[in-house]
């Protein structure tokens, strides 16, 4: 999805105009729509290594048509339910040699903008950050106290390890009611590939909604 901008990121009005315009072109037209829209709210990320701008274009109520977006120099990427594209802009950064710290920015960036965004999704540091349901009866606290520890047990802040292509990430991610740990390869060009990807704990007492 070719633009015709460069340099530093546009202010939000010309941002709204460059990937509406290409998401126009891709044929994602409601996509297009919604970018254009001054009602949808434009939430910035952190810049990634290697330069690439990340938002995330917020629609409401809905959140569920909310989608990231990754803006790069000449091109716009549509990263949600898109690996492909996180690693083709990411390839299109040119990281000339990824650090741990760089891995683990680009592990947490792709986790966060390449799920699906009907669920919800979390990265988890600790059950703290998880959000309960509230607790009404004694039977929820008991509920609620036994999700606590099994969570406590389980979920640990994104880690870094050595691989032989590169670094591999971990971390815990709630989906919904259910929280997965998955193991991304961050390669030495900041490539990402899924090691595994399995379910830690399930049926946790949450909100319905969010």
């Amino acid at each position: 999805m070719s633009t015709t901008w460069a340099g530093m990121l546009p202010d939000e009005a010309d941002v709204r105009r460059v990937v509406s315009a290409a998401l126009a072109a891709a044929g994602r037209k409601a996509k297009s729509a919604q970018a254009a829209a001054s009602t949808t709210t434009i939430r910035r990320m952190d810049r990634l290594p290697g330069g690439a701008h990340v938002m995330r274009f917020d629609t409401y109520p809905h959140a569920r048509n909310s989608f990231y977006i990754g803006l790069l120099a000449h091109a716009v990427f549509y990263l949600t339910e898109s690996p492909d594209s996180f690693n083709a802009m990411i390839r299109a950064s040119g990281i000339p040699g990824v650090v741990p710290d760089d891995a683990l920015a680009i592990a947490r960036a792709y986790l966060e903008t390449t799920r699906p965004m009907r669920r919800f999704g979390r990265i988890l540091s600790d059950a703290a950050d998880v959000r309960w349901a509230p607790v009404r009866t004694d039977e929820e606290r008991r509920r609620l106290d036994a999700a606590v520890e099994a969570v406590s047990a389980v979920v640990a802040p994104p880690a870094v390890d050595l691989h032989d292509r590169g670094f591999a990430i971990t971390a815990c991610v709630l989906y919904d009611a259910t929280i997965e740990r998955r193991v991304l390869l961050v390669g030495h060009d900041g490539h990402v590939d899924e090691i595994s990807r399995s379910p830690v704990a399930s049926g946790l007492p949450v909100p319905m909604s969010r």
